[in-house]
């Protein structure tokens, strides 16, 4: 495949978007407290 890397990186973009799509219920389950970094008390330690 010869592609361009803007080229790449919206195919990749494509691809997460529907990942994300399909699997969105376990995402957001998975995800559902997100805690910023700035914020993360664990993290800043």
């Amino acid at each position: 495949m010869r592609a361009t890397d803007p080229e790449i990186w919206e195919l990749y973009d494509k691809v997460c978007d529907w990942e994300y799509v399909r699997y969105k219920e376990a995402y957001e389950q998975i995800n559902g407290h997100f805690v910023s970094l700035e914020e993360n008390e664990q993290v800043r330690q």
